[in-house]
């Protein structure tokens, strides 16, 4: 995947847009860019939104990035949205190959709940956001057949499709 566009899961018309950006993966985002208050209505404007993109033949991949496991927060987000059969879930805060595994089992009693096939949903690992997931950074290799990367926040914005800020807090271009 080269381009990544994350867009808030209460976005409503942002994700249809997101769909047609010639993205290589939309990742629908339930942790950071969602308020306490909205995750209830953006987990289930999520599971809506999966079932109708993924009937879309020429898509984009569809990520769904949850609350991490330390938030209690991620039985629910899981729960929501593993019937809608995102393509991968990204996984934010991961702290190395026991946090992976921990969210493979979870995800494979969902699958087996909503009569999937074990597997068929991969973890994309955010690591390198917490101390303990820098020093568990080389534990990520063979955790789980379901990883399929290890990304972290330590990329310039620019790298990800941020506009780069320069002086008086304008994007450059603006």
């Amino acid at each position: 995947m080269r381009s990544l566009l994350f867009v808030p899961a209460d976005g409503g018309a942002k994700l249809e847009k997101a769909m047609a950006s010639g993205t290589d993966a939309v990742i629908i985002d339930l942790e950071d860019s969602i308020t306490p208050g909205r995750k209830s209505f953006a987990r289930t404007a999520t599971l809506e939104f999966l079932k109708h993109a993924s009937a879309t033949k020429r898509r984009p991949r569809l990520l769904v990035r949850i609350n991490g496991l330390d938030t209690g927060m991620t039985d629910a987000d899981l729960d929501a949205v593993v019937p809608g059969r995102p393509d991968a879930i990204v996984f934010p805060k991961a702290e190395g190959a026991p946090s992976v595994v921990h969210l493979d089992a979870k995800l494979t009693a969902r699958e087996a709940v909503a009569g999937l096939p074990e597997g068929e949903i991969k973890i994309l690992a955010q690591a390198v956001e917490t101390a303990a997931g820098l020093f568990a950074a080389g534990t990520f290799r063979g955790a789980s057949a379901r990883l399929i990367g290890r990304t972290d926040r330590a990329l310039p914005p620019c790298a990800i499709g941020l506009p780069l800020r320069r002086g008086g807090g304008k994007a450059a271009g603006d």
